[in-house]
Formats: structure tokens, C-alpha cells, sequence
């Protein structure tokens, strides 16, 4: 059973959940108040609708008032969401003297692997060499 909507009637959407959904939304609302729903949410989150998300919003009205209170409720608490901003630096975060964080990684990057292996490993005993300082065995 289907129920017609009178030519040039005006169609209200129903209200819909503006916080988390707990509880399955009761009611039953004619498919074209359902589209009115979709659409409302859709536009006041900004989405330009084109024509074959008109065909899935024809098909979603079609569904029981609980998904498509469920489906618009996430899409007005997504729109209500503050957009992000961008980070900014706070004026005491920036040093004051780069040069020193240059100057501290220059340092750093002279630190040779073989010194590494010298700090990581002070127990390891170095090897004799193969011949005495004057050339003997």
C-alpha cells in the first residue's frame, strides 16, 4: 500500500536525531517526507547532490524511518562538526636561535659509526694487531 502525496503538496521533513542514536527512531513516514529528510541532511552538510545520488536517495526513502533517521542523523552531527584547523605554532615553540638546532645536527651527523659502535659497546676488547709497532711478528 502506498500512500499518493496531492500534486504541489508541501512536503516537511521529519525531525531527526542530533545526537547519537540509541535507541531505533519510531515512527513511519511517507516515502517523499523520508526524501525530504535525506535531502535536508545532505544539503546541510553541504553535499551537492548529483543524479545518481538522487536515485540512491529515492531508494534509501524507501527504507524503514529508523535507518533513515539513523543515515541523516550522522549526516547533520557530521556537518555540526567544527572543521579542522590547521596547526599553528606557538610563538614559544619556534627557537629562538635555529642556528643552534643546525649547529646541534651538524654535530651529530660527525659522529662516526665507529664511534657509535665505541659507545654502544665499551666491553669489546679491540684485536692485537698482526705485527709489532717495528715490523716484527
Amino acid at each position: 500500500m502506498s500512500i499518493r502525496i496531492p500534486a504541489g503538496a508541501v512536503v516537511t521533513a521529519p525531525a531527526v536525531p542530533t545526537g547519537p542514536v540509541d535507541e531505533q527512531p519510531e515512527g513511519y513516514y511517507a516515502t517523499d517526507a523520508q526524501v525530504a529528510a535525506l535531502k535536508k541532511a545532505l544539503s546541510d552538510a553541504g553535499v551537492d547532490a548529483g543524479s545518481y545520488d538522487e536515485v540512491v536517495v529515492q531508494w534509501l526513502a524507501r527504507w524503514d524511518w529508523a535507518i533513515v533517521a539513523t543515515i541523516a542523523s550522522w549526516l547533520h552531527r557530521a556537518a555540526a562538526r567544527p572543521a579542522p584547523q590547521a596547526p599553528t605554532a606557538e610563538p614559544d615553540a619556534v627557537p629562538a636561535e635555529p642556528i643552534t638546532v643546525h649547529h646541534v645536527s651538524r654535530l651529530s651527523l660527525q659522529v662516526t659509526d665507529a664511534e657509535r659502535f665505541e659507545e654502544l659497546s665499551p666491553t669489546v676488547a679491540t684485536p692485537a694487531p698482526d705485527t709489532a709497532e717495528d715490523g716484527t711478528p
